[in-house]
Formats: C-alpha cells, structure tokens, sequence
C-alpha cells in the first residue's frame, strides 16, 4: 500500500484442490478397456469408499474472484444487497488438471466434461492462455534451476580450490 492509501476491504473468493482416490478391480481384455470400465463405474462408488483431502505441502491455494468494497458499492443498485456478494461467481470458473507422474516423467491431460460442452473458439482461447502460462513457468523454473546449477558449481570449485591451496600460517 502506499502512503496515503486509505486501507478498505476485499472480498476474495479461494479455491483448493482436493483429489479423492478411490481402489477397484475390473475384470477387461485390455488396459485400455480396464481404464475406460474404471471411469464408467467411478460415478458409483460410494462416497464413503474415497480417500482424500487438501494437500498445502503439494498444492496451493487459487483466487477465484477478487471485489473491492469500493467498486462493488458504486455498482450495487438495491441498499439491502450486499455489495460483496460472490455467490455468482461459482457459476464461471473450471478447472482442467494436469496429471503428472513424478517417477516416470510421464503426463497427461485427463478430459474434464465441461469442456465437451464449450465452443471451439474458447477453448482455443483457453488452450493459448494455458499454454503461455506453461511456457511461462517453465521458463522461470528453468532459470532458477539454472541459477542455483550455477551457484552450486561455483561453490564446489571454491571448496576445491581451497584445498589445493599450499596451507600457510595466517599472519596478522
């Protein structure tokens, strides 16, 4: 904030992944056909039967939607409403997962249902705005592994340089 701002209020609306997993044997002919058995029959296991919860040490936490109280009053029409209201914005956002396996460095890109129902055209959007962001991070954590490569090497040929230095007595 700077000096001469005065502190208001904003009304943020978060979001954490949960993933829940779920174990089930199916009897298939082929891997493919077991993977495609497996999401038919997920929709009917018992709520009961899933696993799972919020991961902060893994995953991290989204914005949603962001109202400031001053702009969100200009535009409030009825005094009884409540200028902070985001009950509209659970209607908008979706979400499209990235599926990574750590040990193989193998990925996927699971289909969500939403995205059947979407026009062409903004799913070609979508794809370019998630592309540049994948472009961008790769890009920034490339260069800080970079970075702290660098930072490492420069550490050890310090280290071995000061062992092949002849020791000396310090003088003062």
């Amino acid at each position: 904030m700077t000096q001469g701002d005065d502190p208001r209020t904003f009304r943020l609306k978060l979001a954490r992944p949960v993933f829940e997993t779920t174990v089930m044997d199916v009897q298939a002919e082929s891997h493919e056909a077991a993977v495609e058995m497996g999401i038919r029959a997920a929709a009917s296991v018992p709520d009961a039967e899933w696993r799972g919860s919020f991961e902060p040490g893994i995953y991290t936490y989204s914005v949603e939607c962001v109202l400031d109280s001053r702009e969100a009053e200009a535009d409030t029409v009825d005094a009884s409403d409540d200028p902070l209201d985001l009950s509209f914005a659970d209607e908008d956002t979706r979400y499209l997962v990235l599926q990574a396996d750590v040990a193989t460095g193998e990925g996927d890109l699971p289909e969500q249902p939403w995205i059947k129902r979407e026009k062409s055209l903004l799913i070609r959007d979508l794809v370019c705005d998630w592309a540049a962001s994948l472009e961008e991070f790769a890009d920034q954590l490339i260069a800080a592994r970079r970075l702290r490569e660098e930072i490492v090497e420069a550490l050890v040929q310090i280290s071995w340089h000061e062992q092949t230095l002849p020791s000396a007595p310090c003088r003062r």
